[in-house]
């Protein structure tokens, strides 16, 4: 962590300086330096990691050397210069409004710092892990995208060694977006505390947060939102001032260039602005030779080398222009708004939203049609009066065209014809906008006074800060926590703002700020972790409190997850690879692992284990959506075997804490050379110092337990009427049972009166549990193809399998905890048609630990 900071404070130093060159000798706003600074601090640092991402370099001497010229080139004598000028933002020079908003940001905080789950994200985490430990280049990404943004999270985790810093990386692009838009605002004629409020207005919106993009994801979205901005601010300085401000319209438009083509609808959109550009400034060729040089180094060559590779500098998005056409692996027009036009549920959820409230802020439906008209009536005076036209009319012929590209783009609407997926979800897509969304408020602010803007941005305000408010999960941050964050913000920064000397209120108030960031983010983030990737819990849980070891994740090339962050997140003191059977055949890890999609095919469990065998491989831990395999010698169990019982799904290594099974929680420490039974696969396990041994039962063997002696099993001898306190659960219509009997005794019937996602016999955990061991056992058949499952609340743990027409045992070995009162176990299945049915022979709720014996390997 603190070599990670060093860095931090090493490439922010330098890019002062770079900023100090940019903005020395000229009048301009303290806004201005800190824009110039957060450009080069995004452009460096992403070109640096890189680089040493594409020379195989990734690690902490790499890094460090890069720190130490950066240091030293940032002339540290001048730091006092630079903090100087960065106390003169305007944050710092309105202290009582900075202090209202940034209490009202602590919710989007809280939401948004944590470990990333969104599916692109852990997607492109997957390369980002394949960077880091250099065994593959930015060269190789996702669908061909350009990754130069994703390169900023390699050194955070090749220094800092945890993903709970990703979110500080984040709030980059955030806080540059907040200062290009304060900066537009402030060329359209906007006073600086109105420009500052409609700032965080446009920045509140979800979109930069939570859950689909922003600060909680690896998507790039936020910086190409700065790209729009830094291009419009470019506009409008050329527009003002022509040719003498071209150098340094050149430079920003050059910043936004790079920023804007980390999408592959960036360089469209840059060819336009660089058009409206050229045409108002007329930059020499020796600066347009610079900034395309610029462009090249950090974005451009990816889509040169498409270009070369595959034929379309987009490639695999097929490009048609009427009889013109660039391959592609797909043409994906279907799914931008412009081929859904027709459809009203799209213009309803951009004008008129389900429930009054549009997810982009109770306004936006509003801010979304005044802003079109008035960049159209705006763009054509361009047109009638030409070189007399306003700044404003300039940058909204920019706006009009970033608006067309954004209906123009794939996946803008959906990713199948005619769904409306991405529109429906929140406006999923509107991200690809946030930007000239951002320039189009600060517009509207510019035009209708003071007053109203004022109204306006504290109305867009509180909406969107409610919106990411209401996502907090209330069993983590409970609404009092959260307001009591926002209120000692508050009360915090208000208590700053009254120290008499402005400079220093400004250091004391950034050096506070910072502290609390740095040192608040990890735990923020590790409290959000109890709900990261929770539905493979059940896997990845265990590898966590495993000792590090080896471990290999398998991911499937057809399945829409990659699954190698969400372990190497779990054990970034572990080595894990990942890759697929291929590459698994020249390594020989610990654990394999294969975490699958819940949106894909069943994954085919036994296939894998039946292939993985023959190298010493055994399923320890299996789940619906996931299974862990591990390396094991093997060897006979001798006649009486002595061994410590692990509840459900859980691993045998030493140093792991095993359960003594006493009704009061306590641990035993396991040691190299002691067995343990993992009643989820019901395996007997040696525990060894590299290799556990699989110790095979023979006829006779007995199995004893160390922790606690199981109560008798009882006989599972039929059902003839529900269980007392128990009932059928459906989630629609109604369900019914009968009493039946075959020749080995009765059974329940339970059937579904229609077409439901469970149907279930759920009964109450018994009372008097406490927090003692329990183990819930039930005995039921389903129709061959249905899925058979036990589950219960307040535990983890679940039992499921594709019935076939048999009886099948299932249970759950867990200890309560006080807090699960009022917990239900459901033994039933899934996905029931009308009149579908289950069969329960037994269902019961037992105190203490008693696997079932007998079954599985003479246990």
């Amino acid at each position: 962590m603190l070599l990670w900071l060093l860095w931090e404070f090493a490439l922010f130093a330098f890019s002062c300086r770079a900023a100090w060159r940019w903005t020395a000798g000229r009048a301009r706003d303290a806004e201005e330096f800190l824009l110039a600074a957060l450009c080069a601090d995004i452009a460096l640092g992403c070109s640096i990691a890189s680089a040493v991402s594409y020379l195989r370099l990734n690690g902490g001497p790499a890094y460090a050397v890069a720190a130490a010229a950066l240091l030293l080139l940032s002339r540290p004598r001048r730091f006092p210069l630079y903090a100087r000028r960065l106390g003169d933002v305007a944050v710092f020079r309105h202290p009582f409004l900075s202090a209202g908003l940034a209490a009202a940001f602590v919710p989007a905080l809280i939401l948004s710092l944590r470990p990333v789950q969104e599916i692109d994200s852990m997607n492109y985490l997957h390369y980002v892990l394949e960077w880091s430990a250099n065994r593959l280049t930015p060269a190789t990404f996702a669908l061909n995208f350009v990754p130069f943004w994703e390169t900023a999270f390699v050194p955070a985790w090749v220094l800092a060694r945890t993903d709970t810093v990703f979110g500080l990386v984040a709030l980059k692009p955030v806080v540059l977006a907040a200062a290009a838009v304060f900066l537009v605002g402030r060329e359209l004629g906007v006073a600086p505390r109105i420009a500052l409020l409609t700032s965080a207005a446009s920045l509140a919106m979800r979109h930069y947060w939570w859950p689909y993009s922003g600060v909680s994801t690896l998507k790039n979205d936020g910086l190409a939102a700065a790209g729009a901005l830094l291009v419009c601010l470019a506009l409008l300085r050329a527009a003002a001032r022509r040719r003498e401000s071209a150098p340094e319209s050149l430079a920003l438009f050059a910043c936004g260039a790079v920023f804007l083509s980390v999408k592959f609808s960036g360089p469209v959109l840059a060819a336009m602005g660089f058009a409206l550009l050229y045409g108002l400034a007329r930059p020499r060729w020796k600066h347009l030779a610079v900034a395309a040089a610029a462009v090249l180094a950090t974005t451009g060559h990816y889509y040169v080398r498409n270009l070369l590779v595959y034929g379309n500098p987009v490639y695999p998005v097929e490009i048609r222009l009427g009889g013109w056409r660039l391959p592609g692996a797909a043409d994906v027009s279907y799914t931008s708004i412009l081929h859904t036009l027709h459809d009203a549920r799209l213009w309803k959820a951009f004008f008129l939203p389900a429930g009054g409230v549009s997810p982009a802020g109770l306004l936006f439906p509003l801010v979304l049609a005044v802003s079109l008209a008035l960049c159209v009536s705006l763009a054509a005076a361009v047109l009638w009066r030409r070189g007399r036209a306003m700044p404003s009319a300039w940058m909204s012929v920019f706006l009009l065209a970033a608006w067309w590209v954004y209906v123009r783009s794939p996946w803008s609407a959906s990713s199948l014809p005619g769904d409306l997926g991405y529109v429906l979800n929140q406006l999923n897509s509107l991200r690809y906008a946030e930007g000239p969304l951002a320039a189009c408020e600060m517009l509207i602010a510019s035009l209708i006074g003071a007053p109203a803007a004022i109204a306006v941005a504290v109305v867009s305000l509180a909406s969107r800060a409610w919106l990411l408010y209401r996502d907090i999960p209330r069993d983590l941050f409970s609404s009092a926590a959260v307001l009591a964050a926002s209120a000692a913000a508050l009360a915090v920064l208000l208590a700053l703002a009254a120290l008499p000397r402005p400079r220093l209120r400004a250091a004391v108030t950034a050096g506070v700020a910072a502290a609390v960031l740095v040192a608040g983010a990890p735990r923020v983030a590790e409290r959000n972790r109890r709900h990261w990737a929770d539905q493979w819990d059940p896997v990845t849980l265990p590898l966590r409190r495993a000792p590090a070891s080896s471990i290999f994740v398998l991911e499937d090339p057809a399945d829409l997850f990659a699954a190698h962050y969400v372990v190497a997140a779990a054990r970034p003191d572990c080595d894990v690879r990942a890759g697929g059977l291929e590459e698994l055949a020249s390594a020989e890890p610990r654990y394999v692992v294969w975490l699958s999609s819940p949106y894909g095919p069943r994954p085919d469990h036994d296939g894998l284990a039946a292939r993985m065998a023959s190298r010493g491989y055994i399923p320890v831990i299996r789940n619906r959506l996931g299974i862990l395999l591990e390396r094991v010698d093997r060897q006979a169990a001798g006649p009486v075997e002595d061994a410590w019982l692990v509840l459900d799904d859980g691993l045998a290594a030493p140093g792991l804490p095993v359960d003594t099974g006493a009704p009061e929680l306590r641990f035993h420490t396991l040691q190299a050379g002691e067995s343990v039974y993992l009643a989820g696969t019901r395996l007997l396990l040696r525990a060894g110092a590299r290799r556990n041994t699989l110790l095979e039962a023979a006829p006779g063997t007995v199995l004893r337990f160390r922790n606690g002696a199981p109560p008798a099993r009882p006989a599972l001898d039929g059902l003839h009427e529900l269980p007392p306190g128990s009932f059928i659960s459906v989630e629609a219509g109604e369900g019914r049972w009968e009493a039946l009997r075959e020749s080995d005794g009765p059974f329940l019937r339970i059937r579904a009166g229609a077409a439901t996602r469970w149907l279930a016999l759920v009964a109450p955990y018994p009372p008097g549990t406490g927090s003692s061991p329990v183990t819930v056992r039930v005995r039921l058949r389903c129709p061959s193809g249905a899925d058979c499952a036990l589950w219960q609340t307040g535990a983890a743990g679940e039992r499921s399998s594709p019935g076939a027409g048999a009886w099948r045992t299932h249970e759950i070995l867990f200890r309560r905890s006080r807090k699960t009162g009022g917990g239900l176990v459901a033994a039933g299945r899934r996905n029931a048609g009308a009149n579908d049915y289950v069969d329960i022979r037994a269902f019961e709720v037992l105190a203490g630990w008693s696997p079932v014996t007998g079954e599985f390997g003479g246990w």
